[in-house]
């Protein structure tokens, strides 16, 4: 056993950093060389999350099996159960199909079994003796046999069938535009209200409950109405009901015109956007903007937020006004406006300058839901 282990440090020591270890599992199970090998990486200060990328497994994985001795040393509670190689073989193709099962909603195609627990539960629901019953860990040691791994879902809006489709057309109609989109304006309209929408993590004291997040539903609420370009941005205050034509256009636009024609190219080259509420695309309110001379961005797709820069002006405020945690409607309003001008006109130019890109992932994905999370070098170009 000593000779193993120093065979093993050897091993270890020569290999490359970025070799991987996964030949050490035997079916997905954890094994005596893996461990021996696990222990060697934990006397030189090896961080687990780097253990688990070398053997190609699960960061609990190795922490699990770290504190407790080698697989051949740990007393077993009963016998294991005795399962013939066709019967396991059964076993896993048979959850593998369950994982791999879709059903049809109105959003699309989605997972009837996305977790372990469920996929544990159709199976058990399958099986006619106790005997041939599972557990949550037998399912995902069989999932991973099959070289499935669990990923976290990306979040977004909900889908309807036909969403792609127009969200991919759109793309290519607005990059058609070429340098004109320089000058396209992004505008919407936010609710703030006073709750605490950050911080969903406390440091405390080992044995001390975390204190509740409490919400408000009844919070004071402020809605305002903003519009970024180029070198711009404008926001106002706006009541706190559904806006009609007649509002949106004395409240938003008639100032935002206004605030245009101070640039100094005033608003000839301004492409504005909007998106689909009726108040919007009035008759009232479009003839006002062609009287205007402004050019608006039509055809907007429906429950696109990812590819308006304006939605991560929204979210850059809200961190802002949760961090000086306003209690009534006065101070949260003086909240936004303070965090509105802590916004530098180089970030407000770095979202605008980020709508083509979006609109080229937008067209690489087919139109499916993207990500607006930039590295550091596209912020800063």
């Amino acid at each position: 056993m000593l000779f193993q282990n120093y065979f093993l440090k050897i091993m270890v020591k020569v290999s490359p950093p970025l070799a991987r270890y996964s030949h050490l599992f035997n079916d997905g199970r954890w094994t005596d060389e893996a461990h021996a090998v696990c222990k060697v990486w934990e006397d030189e200060n090896r961080a687990v999350r780097w253990m688990a990328r070398q053997l190609g497994t699960q960061p609990c994985n190795v922490r699990y099996n770290l504190v407790r001795p080698p697989p051949s040393e740990r007393k077993r509670s009963h016998p294991p159960t005795c399962i013939t190689p066709e019967a396991l073989s059964t076993r896993r193709d048979i959850i593998k199909h369950l994982a791999l099962q879709k059903k049809s909603t109105a959003r699309g195609p989605k997972k009837m079994y996305p977790s372990a627990k469920m996929i544990l539960r159709a199976y058990n629901a399958q099986q006619t003796s106790e005997v041939d019953y599972i557990s949550v860990a037998t399912v995902r040691r069989d999932l991973h046999a099959k070289r499935m791994v669990s990923r976290r879902r990306q979040r977004g809006p909900k889908r309807y069938s036909h969403d792609p489709a127009t969200r991919l057309s759109a793309a290519k109609r607005y990059l058609r535009l070429g340098t004109r989109l320089r000058g396209v304006f992004f505008s919407d309209s936010k609710y703030f209200d006073s709750n605490m929408h950050g911080d969903e993590r406390e440091w405390v004291e080992e044995g001390e409950t975390p204190s509740r997040m409490a919400r408000d539903t009844w919070a004071p609420k402020v809605q305002v109405w903003g519009c970024i370009g180029r070198n711009f941005k404008f926001l106002v205050r706006v009541p706190s009901h559904k806006p009609t034509a007649h509002s949106y256009k004395t409240k938003c636009l008639i100032p935002l015109v206004k605030e245009l024609a101070k640039r100094p190219g005033g608003y000839a080259d301004v492409i504005l956007q909007y998106d689909g509420d009726r108040a919007y695309g009035a008759n009232d309110v479009l003839q006002y903007l062609k009287n205007k001379g402004i050019t608006t961005l039509e055809e907007w797709p429906a429950r696109s937020p990812d590819l308006s820069p304006i939605e991560n002006m929204w979210s850059i405020m809200q961190r802002e006004v949760d961090h000086l945690d306003p209690s009534d409607a006065e101070s949260l309003w003086v909240a936004v406006q303070r965090a509105w001008a802590s916004i530098s006109i180089e970030t407000v130019n770095n979202l605008v300058g980020s709508f083509a890109r979006r609109l080229k992932k937008c067209i690489a994905s087919k139109g499916a839901t993207i990500t607006t999370k930039t590295c550091k070098a596209e912020r800063e170009l």
